[in-house]
């Protein structure tokens, strides 16, 4: 995400590609709830859920199995609400 925060080039295609991996390693981290959010981020960068991703669908089971429905839903629509600059601020939790 450093990187990415000095490309002024980067697509909001690309940042969200970038907020889907931190997704991941947040649910294999245990964190279902962030992962929840950062995939709401990344729907909302994208114009899209994207469905294709593998990594986005372990990610969401993951996470749903873990939260339940409404929890998960409630944590993605949070995410939801994330602007370009504050997901180029986001790093990934220690």
């Amino acid at each position: 995400m450093d990187v990415a925060r000095d490309a002024v080039w980067l697509s909001n295609q690309s940042v969200a590609t970038l907020v889907e991996g931190l997704a991941a390693l947040a649910s294999a981290r245990g964190d279902h709830r962030r992962a929840a959010e950062l995939l709401g981020a990344a729907r909302t960068l994208h114009g899209y859920h994207d469905q294709a991703s593998f990594d986005v669908h372990r990610t969401e089971t993951a996470a749903t199995a873990a939260l339940g429905e409404t929890e998960y839903t409630a944590a993605y629509e949070k995410g939801r609400r994330i602007t370009r600059e504050a997901a180029l601020a986001l790093t990934p939790d220690p």
